[in-house]
């Protein structure tokens, strides 16, 4: 009987991945090349350890020694903002007056601006573009462009 309980977890296990997979792979369209393989590359090796795992789990249920090898160095994965977010966060060419103040990013005086919709804040367009390469979050208030209004 308990034999029938270890297979209905390993199944359940399998059952995740496979779910997890396909909520991976959605994300994973978002994200730059270089990155999407470096998640890829450490997803596949995740998979290779668990599907070990659980072979050992059945054809040796009761002397089952998980030693997982920890990596010295994590690897930063950049979560960026899709054009379309951008694109619905910010307002582009809003004029402003001469004593508006400066760009954050540049330090430079700002006569035409893009404002970010949720906070205000404006900046060159050509400055905020190139900080959303990367970052999601307003420079000055830290607000989040990906979320909802």
């Amino acid at each position: 009987m308990e034999e029938d309980f270890d297979a209905v977890d390993i199944f359940s296990v399998l059952t995740s991945m496979l779910r997890t997979e396909r909520s991976l792979y959605g994300i994973l369209r978002n994200f730059p090349i270089e990155a999407r393989a470096a998640v890829m590359l450490q997803h596949q090796i995740n998979n290779s350890w668990m599907i070990a795992l659980l072979h050992t789990s059945l054809t040796q249920p009761d002397s089952v020694v998980i030693n997982i090898p920890y990596p010295d160095e994590m690897v930063d994965v950049p979560v960026l903002a899709t054009a379309a977010q951008i694109q619905t966060a910010i307002t582009p060419n809003v004029t402003v007056d001469a004593d508006a103040g400066d760009c954050a990013i540049c330090q430079e005086s700002v006569g035409i601006m893009t404002k970010i919709n949720r906070c205000g804040h404006g900046f060159h367009d050509a400055c905020i573009q190139s900080w959303f390469t990367r970052s999601v979050r307003c420079p000055v208030c830290r607000w989040d462009i990906r979320g909802e209004e």
